[in-house]
């Protein structure tokens, strides 16, 4: 963990709730699994067996601007993603003794094809 203190160590990222109206209305799952929120389209899975992934990176005070702008592009492409729960989780993602699988990722994305 960091030595740094911050404000919103505690705080939760949240989708913005235009988004969430807006993927709830067209049969989104929202899913919180600590330490993610997994956001998936309706219907079944297209089982892929090795495609692309679209990692961002932010910071403890610019997630939820990342979020804000990641969402709904996300959603009116169809792609699956999913998103560090809390601050407290980013921070743990950000550190330098992070696990080089999980670090500096805020956001991950999983496009349904190539395309």
């Amino acid at each position: 963990m960091h030595d740094m203190k911050f404000d919103a160590i505690d705080a939760k990222y949240e989708l913005p709730p235009a988004a969430i109206a807006t993927l709830k209305r067209e049969g989104w799952r929202i899913e919180a699994r600590p330490p993610w929120v997994h956001v998936r389209p309706a219907g079944p899975k297209d089982q892929v067996i090795q495609g692309w992934k679209l990692h961002v990176s932010a910071t403890v005070a610019s997630a939820p601007k990342v979020l804000a702008a990641c969402a709904p592009v996300l959603a009116e492409a169809g792609c699956e993603f999913k998103f560090a729960r809390s601050a407290e989780t980013l921070c743990q993602l950000n550190d330098i003794r992070a696990p080089r699988g999980m670090a500096g990722k805020f956001l991950t994305a999983y496009p349904p094809d190539e395309e």
